[in-house]
């Protein structure tokens, strides 16, 4: 975890302007090959992921990503409610956010997936 998320979780302002959009300018996604060199990979074509056209269904975007998704969406951090649905307080806690991915790319999906038969999310809901 970097030192200026650090602070941003222990400031409570996880969603607050800094650090979000400076970090996400910053991520990288390189693609990765194999190397010449036994035991390691080449890694080439670095994209700014602020620049790059995530598919959050397919699970690849980074938790940092549907964070930023979900800032702009209006998510706060808190005390979230019993379960999310379309009209329940945008409220959710942070926790391990690489071990989060599947429960964020479901809170940036939730009207999709209401309309596809959910009838809520409870925080903290294991992904099937």
């Amino acid at each position: 975890m970097t030192c200026a998320l650090m602070a941003a979780r222990r400031s409570g302002a996880c969603f607050g302007p800094p650090p979000w959009p400076v970090l996400r300018a910053g991520l990288r996604r390189w693609e990765r090959a194999a190397s010449d060199a036994q035991g390691c990979e080449l890694v080439s074509c670095s994209l700014l992921a602020s620049s790059t056209p995530w598919d959050i269904w397919s699970g690849t975007a980074p938790a940092l990503v549907l964070l930023d998704v979900l800032n702009e969406a209006g998510w706060q951090h808190g005390q979230p409610p019993e379960e999310h649905t379309l009209v329940s307080p945008k409220r959710l806690r942070l926790g391990e956010m690489v071990t989060s991915k599947a429960y964020l790319s479901c809170l940036v999906l939730l009207e999709d997936l209401v309309l596809r038969g959910l009838r809520a999310l409870r925080p903290g809901q294991p992904p099937k």
